[in-house]
C-alpha cells in the first residue's frame, strides 16, 4: 500500500532537433536570424550550447559581421562536451550548418522551440504550485500564491506571444478624442498630476506607460525631487519605490523635515523643542497614512516586473519610482557590463514594465562622471571668474546622463542646483577669489531650478526657477501647516 504509483505521463518532447535545424539554417544564411529574432530569445533553447550559439550569432549578425562555422567558434568553449559524441565544437558547427533544411522552415522552428518552451514552463510552474499548496510556508498565503503564480502564467503568456497586437488608427483616434472630451467637458486633464506645481507646468500630467527620467548628479537633488512627486502621485492610488540608496528611515525622516522644517540631522540627534515635537507627532500620522511602499531588496528588472504585478492584483497601483537604475541587480554576464550599457539596458526595460502595468514610472539616472568638471573647466583653464559663471549657468543635458534616454524617455527632468558646484571652487579664505565665491555662494541661497531636458510632447529645453531648501531638501514653496490630505478618496 505504501508503494507509489507509476507516473505514466508521457514525457514531454524537446526541441533539440529544431533548434539544430534552426541554428544550422542561421550559420548557413545569416539573414534567417531576423526571421525569428522578434521572438526568440537564448533562454528559451533547451539546449545550453545552442542557446549561446544562437546568443553569439544574434549578437554578431546585429554588429553586421558574418556569421558562419569558422567565424563563431572562437567565440564558444572549445572543452564544451556535444552530448555523447566525440565531435568537436568547430565539428559540430559545421555539421549543423551541412545538415540546415532550408530557410522556409526557419520560422516554424522557431515557434516549435518557443512552445515547448512554454510547455516545460508550464509543467515546473505546476509542480511548484503543488508542492506549495501541500507544505504552504508561514510567509505564504493564499492570495499572495495565486497573485505569485498568476504573474509567471502572464510572463509565459507574454513570451509566447509576438508582440502588442495592431491597433486600427480609428480606435486610437476614438480613445484620444474621448480624453479631450473628458478634459474640455470637466475640466480632468488626461493622466496625474505630481503636485509639484513647476513638474506639472514642463510636462503635464503623466499618463499610463510613460516613463520620466529624473537625471542628475549628487547633491542636485534628484531624489528629493522623486520623493515630493511620489507623494504627489500617491494622491492617486499606491506609489511603489525602489530605493537601492536610502534606507526607509531616511525617506521617511525627509518627508517629516519637508512637512514640519525640522532639518534631517536635527532628528537624528533628538536636537527639538517641545512644540516642534507635538507638530512632528501630528505630521506622523500624515506620512504614515500616505499609500507608498518602499522596496529595500535588490531586485533584477523581472523582479521589479513580478512585485509590479502583485501590487497592482492586491491594491491598485498608481505609480513606480526606481532610485536608482545603476542599484538595480544583474545577472552575472550582466555585471560585466559597462556602466552605461547597463543603464540602458534598465531603462529599456523599465519602460516596457511601465508600459504593461499600465503606470507612469519614474527612472532615476545618475550623470555621466565629471560633468561639472567639464562643463566648468572645458578644453582650457579659465580665471576664476570664469569658473564660477560657468558653475552656476552650464546647466547639463540629456546627453549628460548615463545610457539612451532619448530612446526610452517621454520626458527627461534635471534638477539643478548652483550652489553645491560653486561650494567646490570655494578658494583660501582672505583673498579677493574668496570675496567673490562668497557673492555667488550668496547670489544662488535658495535657489534651484527644474530642467526639462527632453520631451515627445513639449518643447524643450525648458526650465523653472524653484525654491530650494537645503536643510529640508525640498523644492518650491515650503510646506506651511496640515495641508489638504493627499489620500485618495476612500483609501
Amino acid at each position: 500500500m505504501s508503494a507509489h504509483a507509476p507516473d505514466i505521463r508521457p514525457s514531454l518532447p524537446d526541441a533539440v532537433e529544431a533548434e539544430q535545424a534552426l541554428l544550422g539554417q542561421i550559420l548557413l544564411d545569416n539573414a534567417a536570424y531576423w526571421r525569428v529574432a522578434g521572438f526568440l530569445k537564448p533562454q528559451h533553447f533547451s539546449e545550453p550550447l545552442h542557446s549561446l550559439v544562437y546568443e553569439m550569432a544574434g549578437t554578431m549578425i546585429a554588429e553586421g559581421r558574418a556569421v558562419n562555422p569558422i567565424t563563431i567558434k572562437q567565440y564558444l568553449p572549445a572543452s564544451q562536451q556535444i552530448g555523447d559524441s566525440d565531435l568537436s565544437i568547430a565539428q559540430y558547427m559545421a555539421r549543423l550548418a551541412t545538415e540546415a533544411v532550408g530557410s522556409f522552415s526557419v520560422y516554424d522552428y522557431g515557434r516549435a522551440i518557443l512552445e515547448i518552451w512554454a510547455r516545460c514552463q508550464l509543467v515546473s510552474l505546476s509542480q511548484d504550485l503543488d508542492t506549495l499548496s501541500r507544505t504552504m510556508p508561514a510567509d505564504m498565503s493564499p492570495s499572495k500564491l495565486i497573485a505569485e503564480h498568476t504573474g509567471h502564467l502572464v510572463t509565459i503568456s507574454n513570451e509566447i506571444s509576438e508582440g502588442v497586437k495592431a491597433v486600427t488608427m480609428a480606435d486610437a483616434v476614438g480613445t484620444a478624442v474621448q480624453s479631450i472630451d473628458d478634459a474640455y467637458k470637466f475640466k480632468k486633464p488626461s493622466g496625474i498630476s505630481t503636485g509639484i506645481a513647476s513638474v506639472d507646468q514642463l510636462t503635464g500630467p503623466w499618463e499610463s506607460g510613460q516613463q520620466i527620467i529624473i537625471g542628475g548628479g549628487t547633491k542636485q537633488g534628484k531624489t528629493a525631487l522623486a520623493l515630493q512627486c511620489s507623494v504627489g502621485l500617491a494622491a492617486h492610488g499606491t506609489v511603489w519605490i525602489y530605493s537601492g540608496e536610502m534606507s526607509v528611515k531616511q525617506l521617511a525622516m525627509r518627508e517629516i523635515s519637508r512637512r514640519t522644517g525640522i532639518p534631517v540631522w536635527r532628528q537624528k540627534e533628538g536636537r527639538i523643542s517641545q512644540a516642534e515635537w507635538e507638530k512632528l507627532l501630528q505630521v506622523k500620522d500624515e506620512v504614515e497614512n500616505l499609500p507608498i511602499l518602499i522596496e529595500k531588496r535588490r531586485l533584477t528588472l523581472e523582479q521589479i516586473h513580478q512585485v509590479g504585478r502583485e501590487i497592482k492584483m492586491e491594491r491598485g497601483l498608481a505609480a513606480m519610482v526606481i532610485d536608482h537604475v545603476g542599484l538595480m541587480a544583474w545577472g552575472r554576464d550582466d555585471a560585466r557590463r559597462e556602466e552605461a550599457a547597463l543603464s540602458a539596458k534598465a531603462t529599456q526595460g523599465l519602460k516596457e514594465i511601465y508600459e504593461d502595468l499600465g503606470v507612469p514610472g519614474i527612472s532615476l539616472v545618475q550623470l555621466k562622471k565629471n560633468t561639472f568638471v567639464q562643463n566648468s573647466y572645458g578644453t582650457a583653464r579659465k580665471s576664476f571668474e570664469a569658473q564660477l559663471r560657468a558653475a552656476a549657468y552650464n546647466r547639463p543635458k540629456y546627453t549628460d546622463l548615463m545610457g539612451a534616454v532619448e530612446r526610452d524617455a517621454d520626458h527627461v527632468l534635471i534638477p539643478f542646483n548652483a550652489r553645491p558646484i560653486i561650494a567646490g571652487l570655494e578658494p583660501e579664505e582672505g583673498g579677493d577669489d574668496y570675496l567673490l565665491w562668497e557673492t555667488r555662494m550668496q547670489e544662488h541661497e535658495k535657489k534651484a531650478e527644474i530642467i526639462l531636458a527632453l520631451s515627445r510632447e513639449h518643447t524643450f529645453p525648458q526650465r523653472r526657477e524653484v525654491e530650494w531648501h537645503g536643510e529640508t531638501t525640498s523644492f518650491g514653496p515650503a510646506f506651511v501647516g496640515r495641508q489638504e490630505s493627499l489620500l485618495p478618496e476612500g483609501f
